[in-house]
């Protein structure tokens, strides 16, 4: 019985646009923002460019170009890479792969390399003049060598 009582006084104040944090027995708690960024190694000349740009050249179909860049993609952080196909390419990791192999097909380009550990993406994106990736905006700054080129998405992150 208290359980609905509780449940209806919930529902009534989402309804009516009331917060939560008042009520007795409720806990809610801010989303952390963060950012995701396109990162570069610090002596690249990469330019900022579209999100349809950055979201073309992760699929193969601007694979290479030197105003974007060569991808990497970035898998040292499942979550980071969830949130990068979601936010950023539109897609599940699933129709990301099919799509990426489709367009790779067509173009007879090659597939952009995956790195799975941080320090080695780190000193790729270095070594490789004109690579670019994605990293958390906090990591990305901390991080010697390591340009920002531009901020991909800035959101809630639970």
């Amino acid at each position: 019985r208290s359980m609905v009582r509780r449940f209806s006084l919930v529902f009534a104040c989402l309804l009516g646009g009331m917060p939560l944090s008042g009520l007795p027995g409720t806990l809610v708690h801010a989303a952390e923002i963060r950012e995701l960024v396109l990162v570069s190694g610090s002596a690249t000349d990469i330019k900022t460019q579209s999100l349809t740009g950055v979201r073309r050249t992760f699929l193969g179909i601007q694979y290479g170009n030197k105003r974007n860049g060569k991808p990497v993609v970035n898998q040292s952080d499942p979550f980071l890479y969830q949130v990068f196909l979601q936010k950023v390419v539109y897609m599940s990791a699933r129709h990301y792969e099919r799509r990426l192999v489709a367009n790779l097909f067509r173009s007879g380009n090659r597939r952009p390399p995956e790195i799975k550990d941080e320090q080695q993406l780190v000193k790729h994106l270095r070594q490789h003049r004109g690579t670019v990736s994605y990293m958390w905006a906090d990591r990305a700054r901390s991080i010697d060598g390591i340009r920002v080129v531009q901020v991909l998405w800035r959101g809630p992150v639970e």
